[in-house]
């Protein structure tokens, strides 16, 4: 494991690995577009939910090909090395108890299969930080286009289907609650890559809109209005940041003008 500093500088002698980062072979290209690929195939179930989907398998595959290209070497900044630590430590707990509970019952296959879905969630977080660590806003854009595919395949799926209606809406997912959860994540990525990458208007707006659309499609009440809490607290926020914009900048502007005169042309001229 390599440990480096919150700008992602590897700490000690291991700085060799900092150059890698930009080093995009063909099996970068396949990682990234099979780490993307899993976003699109997320929403289908194919099977009963607890079970493994196909998108889980591409997620395997990825996870397996990544890692046996880099060697098994981990690279996370210090501070991503204490959440880690924790996410590890939480996992490792919910083992121990379901072995305790599965031997207690004599009940293996559940308690395994959870503890199981739990090994691989915290691969995939583990997963996720290396490829961020390494590719950054390039992972961004990638995982910004596939669920861009995404919505739009649910939402051809909700029209296909009849649209709105009196029942709770699926579309490719086992139960309305999964549609509305969908939902949630993708308004809550999107804001989160758009103060990243400044997404353009017309992606934004094809995903928030859909986004909201799936969500009252699916009558999740919990989702609905988890939903207009996030957007509220995008609105807020957003307002916010405009203000110490303005503000900032007219504090730079007073700063410039307490040291210099400004002519019409714009020009500064500072006094000696």
């Amino acid at each position: 494991m390599v440990v480096a500093d919150k700008d992602g500088i590897p700490i000690g002698n291991n700085a060799k690995c900092q150059d890698e980062k930009h080093n995009f072979d063909i099996l970068d290209k396949t990682i990234l577009a099979s780490f993307g690929l899993y976003f699109i195939l997320k929403p289908f179930y194919f099977w009963r939910s607890g079970l493994p989907q196909v998108a889980d398998i591409v997620m395997v595959l990825t996870m397996i090909t990544y890692f046996i290209k880099h060697k098994f070497k981990v690279n996370i900044t210090s501070r991503e090395f204490r959440v880690t630590k924790t996410v590890l430590a939480f996992v490792c707990w919910v083992i121990l108890v379901n072995l305790v509970w599965a031997i207690r019952l004599q009940t293996f296959g559940e308690f395994l299969l959870s503890s199981a879905w739990y090994v691989y969630n915290f691969s995939v977080f583990l997963l996720s930080v290396q490829l961020m660590y390494k590719y950054k806003k390039r992972l961004l854009r990638i995982i910004l286009n596939s669920i861009l595919i995404s919505v739009v395949i649910q939402m051809f799926v909700f029209v296909a289907a009849g649209g709105f209606s009196v029942y709770r809406n699926t579309t490719t997912f086992n139960n309305p609650n999964q549609l509305a959860y969908f939902a949630l994540l993708i308004t809550s990525f999107l804001f989160f890559t758009d103060q990243e990458l400044r997404i353009k208007t017309l992606p934004f707006v094809i995903i928030l809109v859909s986004a909201l659309l799936l969500q009252v499609a699916s009558l999740s009440a919990t989702g609905i209005v988890a939903n207009i809490g996030l957007l509220l607290w995008q609105f807020f926020t957003k307002s916010l940041n405009k203000k110490q914009q303005i503000r900032r900048s007219s504090d730079s502007f007073m700063t410039t003008s307490n040291k210099g005169e400004i002519n019409c042309s714009g020009r500064v001229f500072f006094r000696l």
